[in-house]
């Protein structure tokens, strides 16, 4: 039985791109179902992986496989972001592969982005939101619900958060931020994250989270754009190194829940106006969640920052709808390959990658990468918008 053919790559290539993923010696062995100690030996130089197990290598560290035979690694590191905020359980863990994956992509997403903007000759969408020193999180908010044009009357006609979520994406998209979506990465770990790099800031929600939960975190992570504070985020006020952080995310939720819940607007609906006591019921709740396309959650915070119901109440109905949260089935349905990149990466991005192409700017194999459609897939993409 022949042997296998040997790759002769460079082992600090693959020490640097083993790192740049995020892996250690053992979590890169387990995945090729190796020994750490063979991970070793490929780094130092003193043995080499088959052909086969470098390109399972670079798969996993999401580098191209060319790369592992570069003479020297690059100078660059991944980009990090300020840790804000995550999870409870995810409290002292190192980033995922997933995530760190996550975050380099993005940035490339978006220098790709400015390049064919350049090469096209395309004018980058231009953000010019600020905010002032005497800024409080209404003013902000109705400052940027003018800039994104969205009226109350608008916004309920939205009808439901997945509506909602697509039209305020679209609005934040054309006032010049990028918005970017993941997938494959938990809830648990990361709800959202902002590039605050100028021309085009970047917004990355995950698509695991609900449509409800995005819609605020788009605008949270927003906020942090407008304060030129890049970030990495969750939503969980009860997370320990909240504390050490507590203003600034203080604000950036106080902003986002008085843009989507506007408090003139709140106070003049019926149900609210004619209410007695601190004690809401669920279909009270839950009809204002469905005026604003928000969720319960966020209907809750407004009421008692507006002194509508108080710390145990609000505390009491945020445990009982945590617990249902957890308990929720999982959401089943398909995308195709080309609405799957769409719902990821945008239709600016994507209509982009395919201008670029159809004007020979860049080779079909290009535009695969970009957008992680499969040469056929694209091609499908190319001929279905004409």
């Amino acid at each position: 039985m022949p042997r296998s053919v040997k790759a002769k790559i460079n082992g600090l290539m693959l020490s640097w791109t083993r790192r740049e993923a995020g892996l250690d010696e053992g979590a890169l062995a387990k995945l090729l179902k190796k020994k750490a100690e063979d991970v070793v030996r490929w780094e130092s130089g003193e043995a080499f992986p088959t052909i086969r197990q470098a390109r399972a290598l670079a798969r996993y560290c999401d580098q191209p496989f060319a790369a592992l035979f570069l003479p020297d690694p690059p100078r660059r590191s991944a980009p990090t972001l300020k840790d804000f905020r995550r999870l409870p359980e995810a409290m002292g863990n190192a980033q995922s592969r997933k995530l760190r994956i996550e975050i380099r992509r993005s940035f490339e997403r978006r220098e790709v982005e400015l390049e064919l903007c350049r090469e096209l000759g395309k004018p980058v969408r231009s953000f010019g939101v600020e905010v002032g020193p005497t800024d409080s999180p209404a003013s902000l908010a109705t400052k940027l619900r003018a800039a994104l044009d969205l009226s109350a009357d608008a916004q309920k006609k939205w009808g439901d958060n997945r509506k909602a979520f697509s039209a305020l994406r679209e609005k934040v998209s054309a006032l010049g931020v990028e918005v970017f979506q993941s997938k494959g990465i938990k809830v648990a770990e990361m709800r959202g994250f902002s590039i605050n790099e100028q021309p085009l800031p970047v917004i990355v929600l995950n698509r695991q989270d609900s449509y409800a939960g995005r819609l605020f975190t788009l605008i949270h992570e927003l906020v942090h754009v407008i304060k030129n504070v890049p970030s990495l985020c969750d939503l969980d006020e009860s997370a320990e190194h909240y504390q050490a952080t507590l203003h600034e995310e203080v604000f950036c939720n106080a902003v986002a829940g008085n843009f989507l819940v506007p408090t003139e607007d709140l106070l003049g609906q019926e149900v609210v106006k004619n209410h007695q006591g601190m004690v809401w019921n669920d279909e009270l709740i839950e009809h204002l969640a469905r005026q604003y396309s928000v969720s319960r959650e966020v209907i809750l915070r407004r009421l008692l920052d507006l002194g509508k119901t108080n710390t145990q109440f609000y505390e009491a109905k945020r445990r009982q709808y945590s617990e249902a949260i957890s308990v929720r089935p999982k959401r089943k349905g398909y995308l195709s390959p080309s609405a799957d990149a769409i719902s990821r990466l945008g239709a600016n991005f994507v209509g982009l990658v395919t201008s670029a192409y159809a004007s020979e700017v860049i080779t079909i194999n290009d535009a695969s990468d970009y957008t992680g459609l499969k040469v056929g897939q694209l091609e499908n993409l190319l001929t279905s918008s004409g």
